[in-house]
């Protein structure tokens, strides 16, 4: 498996991007350009403004290079042009297999866009393109476009299954205390490319005048639901540094999505102009021990301690007054 490894302090950063090669005949570009814009959403971003959306070039060397080291996983826009392609049949597909075979829980994600799967005719198109490979690609955990669904809605659910799925493929010690996952969120800067997860919002703020745009708000929260839900089914315990470059309000959401409850271990780097503001996780999560209960028989009233999300406003407020009519002193 190709990695890029760093340290801090004892800390051992990894540095395995999920983005995907996104698999597709050079006639759906816009079509996939639009999922690549919601996955750079959905933290499997990492793409730079000067790259093209393949990863690599065009030769065949460039894209096993893409395939073998610098993406993590593939995506395949499953369309019938796609079927007559020569680089996808005979060299993109075969590539990500012979990585699969290497690394079994690494994603290859077929999205089924005007073939279905479930028709014979269809399925045996599939096997006649990629020859002998087709049956294992057809194994793979691919998605099928339901025909009332509109293209957004599309994408989500494909941004859904890829993080997921590419979040689980990370290396087993992701999950230890002394390893930790970098994750880059960015509304102000360009990504460097050099992160795990790399969560790119610049499409849904307005950088001068700091606004969202309409819905990015449920957006952003959905993204960061799905991978806080990918890392707490992949890992007891996850170990996240978080590289910011967020305006503070954006910072604090993602500090509250991804707050201590979540068994996430987080360590923040917060960019405020030209420094950094670091704040070091708490260590390894550890399950809060059981109540004491103890009888107080003789010894006063009884106080019961809740927390809730709105407060306990005036009730707390007449429970004060009437205990302090009642012991004056």
């Amino acid at each position: 498996m190709h990695m890029r490894v760093r340290t801090q302090g004892e800390k051992v950063l990894l540095a395995m991007t999920i983005k995907p090669l996104l698999s597709h005949k050079r006639e759906d570009a816009i079509s996939v350009a639009r999922l690549r814009d919601t996955l750079k959403i959905y933290g499997a971003g990492g793409w730079k403004d000067t790259d093209d959306l393949r990863v690599g070039d065009r030769t065949r060397e460039g894209i096993r290079r893409a395939i073998l080291q610098e993406t993590g996983g593939l995506i395949w826009w499953g369309t019938r042009l796609v079927l007559g392609s020569w680089f996808v049949n005979n060299l993109e597909i075969p590539t990500a297999l012979e990585r699969k075979n290497a690394e079994p829980l690494y994603p290859i994600v077929p999205l089924f866009v005007d073939l279905d799967p479930g028709r014979q005719a269809d399925r045996e198109a599939v096997r006649a393109a990629l020859g002998g490979r087709g049956d294992d690609f057809l194994d793979c955990n691919g998605l099928v476009r339901r025909r009332s669904e509109s293209g957004k809605a599309f994408h989500r659910r494909v941004a859904h299954r890829y993080v997921r799925d590419a979040v689980k493929a990370l290396p087993a010690g992701a999950g230890d205390a002394a390893t930790t996952v970098t994750v880059a969120m960015r509304a102000l800067g360009e990504p460097s490319g050099e992160h795990d997860l790399t969560f790119d919002w610049r499409t849904l703020i307005d950088p001068e005048r700091r606004l969202l745009a309409p819905g990015a708000r449920e957006l952003m929260v959905d993204a960061l639901t799905t991978a806080r839900e990918a890392f707490q089914a992949a890992f007891s315990s996850p170990g996240l540094l978080l590289d910011l470059d967020l305006p503070l309000p954006l910072a604090f959401l993602v500090g509250y999505e991804w707050r201590v409850t979540t068994r996430l271990r987080l360590a923040v780097k917060q960019r405020t102009g030209t420094s950094f503001l670091e704040i070091d996780g708490d260590g390894a999560f550890v399950n809060p021990p059981d109540p004491v209960r103890e009888s107080l028989a003789g010894h006063g009233p009884a106080v019961l301690a809740v927390s809730c999300r709105d407060g306990l406003g005036e009730a707390a407020a007449r429970y004060a007054a009437g205990f302090a009519s009642l012991n004056p002193r």
